[in-house]
């Protein structure tokens, strides 16, 4: 799935949401920093930091790959 940088956290959702619509709105997301460490996505700061690490990870490259993992969150 292609995401662009010009892209909101709203609109990442609806992507996913139409991707995965098994889930339903309650979507836990986890993208991988520069790091290694998992991190949780769960608003436009959160969505902005993880295309900051995709730019990070292109070394240069137009295009930068971000890994996400996509789950069932629990409700709270």
């Amino acid at each position: 799935m292609s995401v662009l940088p010009e892209q909101s956290f709203e609109q990442f959702i609806i992507a996913l949401s139409a991707k995965f619509p098994e889930l339903g709105p309650n979507m836990g997301i986890r993208f991988k920093d520069e790091d290694g460490d998992m991190l949780s996505m769960q608003d436009e700061g959160d969505f902005e930091a993880a295309v900051d690490v995709a730019r990070v990870t292109a070394r240069g490259k137009t295009d930068g790959k971000l890994e996400i993992w996509v789950d069932q969150a629990s409700v709270q």
